[in-house]
């Protein structure tokens, strides 16, 4: 016991009692905290407010998934949401439509003799979803290395997916005299180069004809150009077969004559069928072993070449001849199906039409590149003669007999919206009298948008006081749609991703992978091996960390997000615009993640200390970015200086030889048909199971350390990046899965063999607060995709995401969903 006089107690005691006081405010400005800013609430699942994306990845071809990636980040996040809300609300989402009933019996062609068999096939069931949180215990005297803070600004697949340079179509009226334009729906043209206004009496597919030839015309000058005759080649087949499809019909099959290569079929009178008239299998029915990149042999539909002729037909019965031993089945539901030509003027038409489209693009010689040269201006100032979408349709002198071919000519505009009319006036926005329309003032007219994409998003955040706080960005892009999309954007096209910050240019990043080939999970199906736009089938995706801290303040700060896609045409990288998805009525998205770290100066001068980074958000504090080589995109095959990304843009760097190597074979222009790049009849398939040589390999040091036995006196701490970046385990990972299951992390079960599939695509567990550890150094997550007990996988790769979602703000989870768009219906417009 203490004896001193009392006014030393009391004095002690008040020290004490400011010590806790001190301490109690430590605590307090260290509490971890989250915010989530996102777009609106309606696009959350579940009725949630906001929802943030934990990991994204996409699921292989017909195959599981087993991997651990680092959350640590994502700590403070977990706490508070867990504050919030007495619970963890976690997502799984995976972009698939399988089910239960999609299996179908198709043929398969032997490419060698042409005889069929029938192939039951399957697109697969589905996933059986698992998921663990990992969490690995603090020591008492360890510096905490965790964040005290983040900060969503993209919460990806929920939120955070954006449509890419979009051309679009509004119909609408001519009101007022003429003098305004009344859209059916209501739009939003924030973003629009332009909107030129047509007339279209008869709705929008006068117009969506126009874009489609005069796509195709710009694809024959690209190609005649390039000297590329079996491009030229394909591009006519290709055309062919999209113009005359609408004009097809099926036939019934009643029986077939194997010994002769006959078949009888009836037909309706949608039909006007005459002798010599061309056959052709439904592509979708039959399969058959096609070579793609040269050495690999594929399982795809067959091409749409005639098969046979129709050699009588009336009363509705027709005779057909075949011209290989392929013959519909009767007892096999008459499979292959039958079409043919609704008439025998379809082809005729079809075939003028292709001529005159290729010799429209073939004429048209002012390229982008020689403006560049001619003009010596910058890449925004160069006319869009060759870019813009050209309009084409049929003149009205064109002859009737086809005999002199089609003469093709743009349709013309009446005028285009004023773009700089942002806000109504009354009913209708106002614009200058146009006099030859005021007889005509109800007239149908149809609004083209072309959205030039530079600007992705904007968003506006708060950070605290950061003092000496170190500020850590982690971003993650997936590019997704390429069948028919502008430069097969967003899967295979060459992006660069600008970032900005408070006025200035952070960072140019890319997130294309040049790797796929190297996946340890190489015995899948499909086209595995293709490098994509930020992702490989059967990988996750957790993407760049970057140390944002010289470009962030306390208090408010903007970020933007703005686009720069490779042009095959220019040469160049340029803002997007997607003329061939408005032509082909296709789409190019990115799916964005975007979280930033708050770590105070603590934390970080001990992560300085440490031997090694554990985590590429170390890595990041530690060097600046977990992947250095993501902010140099590649310059090839053009100059640095040709590269106009951002007015206050950094220089690129060269590209690296397996890029310039390699490169992605080019697809076919149309996907109408069904593909099978899974049966099991293709004679070879890569295997690249055994090839890991670009990942690199941890010294004898880290192998020593985290193989250490569970009772080892050195605490285990997990190395996250030793198996980056495709972070797989059970594939000869050793010591590495041993430190998974040490007893001396705690595992928390978020979902166990949740079925997946069509009518189940996102899939909810919540976890009571009180489960979560008391405290931890790292926490991973496990994500395991397994086949569901008694189906089979889904045979495609999909898109896929794990996340928590908000139900409300506290005052440690503060939620800012965007406020919707104010679209309006009615523009002014501007005269022609």
């Amino acid at each position: 016991m203490w004896h001193g006089n009392p006014t030393s107690w009391a004095l002690l005691l008040a020290y004490a009692a400011l010590d806790c006081i001190a301490f109690s405010r430590s605590l307090q400005a260290e509490k971890p905290t989250g915010a989530v800013y996102g777009e609106e609430a309606s696009l959350y699942p579940d009725s949630s407010q906001q929802s943030v994306e934990l990991v994204r990845f996409v699921t292989a071809y017909r195959m599981g998934l087993d991997v651990l990636v680092d959350l640590t980040p994502y700590s403070p996040l977990l706490r508070a949401a867990a504050s919030a809300d007495g619970q963890l609300t976690l997502y799984g989402m995976i972009d698939t439509w399988v089910n239960n009933e999609s299996a179908t019996t198709i043929m398969y062609m032997s490419n060698e003799t042409g005889q069929c068999s029938p192939l039951n096939h399957s697109d697969g069931h589905g996933w059986a979803l698992s998921a663990d949180l990992i969490f690995w215990p603090r020591e008492e005297k360890e510096v905490d290395t965790r964040p005290t803070k983040s900060i969503t600004l993209a919460s990806g697949i929920f939120g955070g997916v954006y449509s890419i340079g979009e051309v679009s179509i509004h119909e609408g009226t001519l009101v007022e005299g003429g003098s305004a334009v009344q859209l059916n729906e209501a739009a939003d043209f924030k973003h629009a180069v332009d909107a030129a206004v047509y007339p279209c009496p008869d709705g929008t597919g006068q117009l969506e004809s126009a874009a489609f030839l005069g796509y195709m015309a710009r694809q024959a000058n690209f190609m005649a150009k390039k000297k590329d005759k079996a491009g030229m080649k394909q591009l006519r087949s290709d055309m062919l077969e999209e113009l005359v499809w609408d004009h097809m019909a099926l036939v019934s099959v009643t029986h077939e004559e194997q010994k002769n290569n006959t078949v009888w079929a009836t037909y309706d009178s949608s039909i006007s069928p005459t002798e010599d008239l061309p056959v052709f299998f439904m592509p979708s029915d039959v399969i058959t072993d096609q070579i793609i990149d040269g050495d690999v042999w594929y399982n795809m539909s067959v091409p749409f070449k005639k098969v046979g002729r129709v050699v009588e037909a009336q009363n509705g019965v027709m005779k057909l001849k075949l011209d290989h031993p392929c013959l519909p089945q009767v007892n096999n539901s008459a499979k292959p199906q039958l079409i043919i030509p609704k008439d025998a003027s379809i082809f005729p038409q079809a075939r003028a039409l292709v001529a005159s489209t290729v010799q429209t693009g073939r004429d048209w010689s002012l390229s982008a590149k020689r403006a560049r040269l001619e003009m010596n201006v910058s890449l925004n100032e160069i006319p869009e003669t060759l870019s813009m979408p050209l309009l084409l349709e049929p003149s009205s002198s064109s002859s009737v007999s086809l005999a002199s071919g089609i003469t093709l000519a743009a349709p013309a505009a009446m005028g285009s919206i004023d773009l700089g009319d942002k806000a109504a006036s009354g009913p209708h926005h106002r614009m200058a009298a146009l006099p030859q329309l005021k007889s005509n003032a109800s007239s149908k007219v149809c609004v083209v948008e072309r959205k030039r994409q530079g600007s992705v998003f904007q968003r506006e955040f708060d950070l605290p006081d950061l003092g000496e706080s170190h500020v850590v960005m982690q971003f993650a892009v997936t590019g997704h749609g390429w069948a028919s999309t502008e430069e097969q954007c967003g899967e295979y096209c060459h992006a660069v991703y600008q970032v900005g910050l408070n006025g200035k240019s952070t960072a140019n990043i890319t997130e294309f992978r040049d790797d796929c080939e190297d996946n340890p999970i190489s015995d899948q199906y499909g086209t595995w091996w293709e490098d994509r736009n930020g992702w490989c089938p059967g990988t996750v995706e957790p993407g760049v960390f970057l140390d944002i801290t010289n470009s962030v303040k306390s208090g408010l700060n903007v970020m933007t997000f703005d686009l720069a896609v490779w042009s095959s045409m220019t040469e160049a990288y340029e803002q997007y615009t997607d003329y061939a998805g408005f032509a082909m009525h296709d789409a190019a998205s990115l799916t964005i993640g975007l979280t930033v770290f708050v770590y105070s100066d603590e934390a970080v001068k001990a992560i300085r200390l440490q031997d090694q980074a554990y985590s590429a958000a170390e890595m990041a504090l530690r060097d600046g970015s977990s992947r250095p080589e993501a902010l140099h995109p590649p310059s090839h095959p053009v100059q640095p200086k040709d590269i106009v990304l951002m007015e206050n843009h950094r220089d690129v760097g060269e590209v690296h030889a397996a890029s310039q190597a390699r490169g992605h074979r080019s697809k076919g222009w149309f996907e109408r048909h069904h593909n099978n790049p899974f049966e099991p009849h293709s004679p070879q398939r890569r295997n690249f199971m055994q090839s890991t040589a670009k990942a690199k390999g941890p010294s004898a040091a880290q192998r020593k350390a985290s193989e250490a036995p569970a009772g080892d006196e050195k605490r285990i701490r997990m190395d996250f990046e030793k198996r980056a970046p495709w972070y797989v385990l059970g594939r000869g990972t050793g010591g590495f899965k041993h430190a998974v299951d040490s007893e001396e992390t705690s595992k928390l079960k978020a979902f166990k063999k949740r079925l997946v599939q069509g009518e189940s695509r996102v899939v909810l567990e919540t976890i009571n607060a009180k489960r979560l550890p008391s405290d931890w150094s790292q926490v991973g997550l496990r994500l395991r995709l397994t086949r569901p007990d008694g189906m089979d996988y889904d045979h495609w790769d999909r898109q896929a995401s794990l996340g928590l979602l908000f139900n409300k703000d506290s005052a440690d989870l503060q939620l800012h969903p965007a406020v919707a768009n104010q679209d309006a219906r009615s523009w002014k417009m501007n005269l022609a």
